[in-house]
């Protein structure tokens, strides 16, 4: 029987999947982030070297959401969710779908995951990949009392030691005032348009709602340090910026009197949930998710509040995914 190592090193769309910075294909797996799969999602006592491939879909680039697949087992988690585990002989379908409404990877007709690092249509290979070898064990016997462990012509493929994740984020000189001005303009990054600085769209004003939105971004902007740094503040005067005039005195008016609780905000945005759209909700949680990387915040920590931000704001796994995959992530540095 053709092993899953030899039959994905063998199939042309491989070499377009290796270009997927999401996507790994042994023996090129981070040590890192097999680990963090293996904590995570991939059950104990399966073999590092039994991965052959891994898609990582998280923000941090830990692996411990996303896709593994080994010789008998396709293994996959998302955020928010339980582990699910699928031997392949059982796979009776694989599709993943793009939009809105029925994206996500499906197995077996259930929806599995969203899978928003990865390009879909390097999804759309992967899927063209577990299908074809899923086609070689139906021509096969016995398929059924494989073990994961033998039998499957992996070889022996070692993960090189290699680290995962993002590099850190610069931070503010210290004494820096990111409210200071100067009619120069030169202390002040908000004091000039910023002719590199994505233009945001025209939108309509969530935050005449109430003043628990500005709180909510507010708190994520401090929650690392308990001070402003300028790229916290450059982020949300940007977000800001085609706001009507009456907010952003509001914005300016809140940033000094902060910090603010988080529980009380949240038990304020939960009472005046049916006033707020769906459009601004996932506006607020994309603008939190950019403040939380701009901080630094680490995966737990991301992960805590985002399942916070979206149990408040009864988004669903649909409508989270779709918030992450049109984020953006950018540095501190690039606020600055």
């Amino acid at each position: 029987m053709t092993s899953l190592y030899h039959y994905i090193h063998n199939n042309p769309v491989t070499a377009t999947l290796n270009q997927d910075d999401a996507v790994y294909i042994a023996p090129n797996i981070p040590h890192g982030k097999l680990h963090g799969a293996l904590s995570s999602f991939i059950p104990a006592g399966i073999s590092p070297n039994d991965v052959v491939v891994l898609i990582d879909d998280t923000v941090f680039g830990s692996a411990r959401e996303g896709l593994a697949l080994t010789p008998t087992h396709l293994y996959c988690k998302q955020i928010m969710d339980a582990p699910k585990q699928f031997p392949l002989n059982t796979i009776q379908s694989i599709h993943f779908g793009s939009g809105f409404l029925n994206g996500g990877l499906y197995v077996n007709g259930q929806y599995v995951s969203g899978m928003t690092k990865p390009s879909g249509h390097s999804m759309k290979l992967f899927v063209q990949l577990v299908t074809g070898f899923l086609a070689e064990l139906a021509s096969m016997p016995d398929t059924r009392s494989t073990p994961a462990s033998s039998g499957t012509g992996l070889g022996n493929h070692h993960h090189p030691q290699q680290g995962g994740g993002n590099q850190a984020y610069a931070g503010q000189a210290a004494g820096h005032d990111p409210f200071a001005t100067s009619t120069q303009g030169q202390n002040d990054p908000f004091g000039q348009p910023d002719p590199f600085a994505p233009s945001p769209p025209k939108q309509t004003d969530p935050f005449s709602k109430g003043l628990p939105l500005i709180d909510l971004l507010i708190f994520f902007s401090l929650f690392k340090s308990g001070q402003w740094n300028t790229a916290s503040v450059r982020y949300i005067r940007h977000c800001f910026a085609n706001m009507p005039p009456d907010s952003q005195v509001r914005l300016e008016q809140r940033m000094k009197q902060c910090p603010f609780n988080l529980t009380i905000t949240t038990e304020q945005l939960a009472r005046m949930l049916p006033s707020i759209s769906m459009d601004s909700r996932k506006l607020l949680v994309k603008w939190s998710l950019q403040l939380m990387l701009i901080n630094e915040f680490t995966e737990d920590e991301f992960d805590h509040y985002l399942h916070i931000l979206t149990t408040t704001l009864a988004l669903s796994r649909h409508e989270v995914n779709w918030v992450i995959d049109n984020t953006e992530a950018t540095s501190a540095e690039e606020w600055q």
